[in-house]
């Protein structure tokens, strides 16, 4: 599906995101959660480590994703305009970090511009094979070599304060031990 838009540098471009949307043309219909609650975001710099990852935690088997199949991934992020490069994929890891499927890769230039401190509103979607999600996965997405620039690729969270049943904020480089936040949550959306 293409859609039109404004990339880096303000031209008007035809690029083909892999947005997908419900109904008709065989498109894959989408749930988003904590969406509703974005109020922050997570950000990559050019100073982050070599595959980190940073996602949705599913925390105990009464999440609304656990024992799904999922086959598509959607986060909010955007690329400051003075970014470039950088190797990037959505997938799912397992309760200790290892990956258990991945997106093809994208860079910052294919990311939607957005401006720190801003919080993101535009998402890109990608898909994957059908992973069935077990509770202690992690949703999101890894940094696997680093852009450059002097900006930031934000990712749009949501920060409670206080714990958010069923989710938790996953960050941990992959293959390594998750570190989950109860308080915080990256806002994903998945096929449903």
């Amino acid at each position: 599906m293409k859609i039109h838009g404004t990339t880096k540098g303000g031209a008007i471009s035809k690029k083909n995101f892999g947005v997908a949307f419900g109904g008709g043309n065989g498109g894959v219909p989408m749930v988003c959660y904590n969406a509703d609650e974005l109020n922050t975001y997570y950000e990559f710099t050019k100073l982050t480590g070599t595959n980190f990852v940073l996602g949705a935690y599913i925390d105990g088997t009464s999440n609304p994703v656990y024992d799904k199949d999922v086959t598509a991934i959607s986060i909010y992020i955007y690329a400051e305009a003075d970014t470039s490069g950088g190797v990037f994929a959505l997938g799912v890891w397992d309760s200790s970090g290892n990956l258990k499927n991945e997106s093809e890769t994208f860079s910052v230039d294919d990311m939607p511009v957005g401006t720190a401190p801003a919080n993101p509103t535009e998402k890109i979607t990608k898909t994957i094979t059908s992973t069935t999600i077990e509770d202690g996965d992690t949703i999101g997405i890894i940094n696997k070599t680093a852009f450059t620039g002097d900006g930031e690729v934000a990712n749009g969270g949501y920060d409670k304060g206080s714990a958010i049943a069923n989710w938790k904020r996953g960050v941990f480089t992959q293959g390594g031990s998750v570190t989950a936040n109860p308080d915080r949550v990256l806002v994903i959306c998945v096929n449903e």
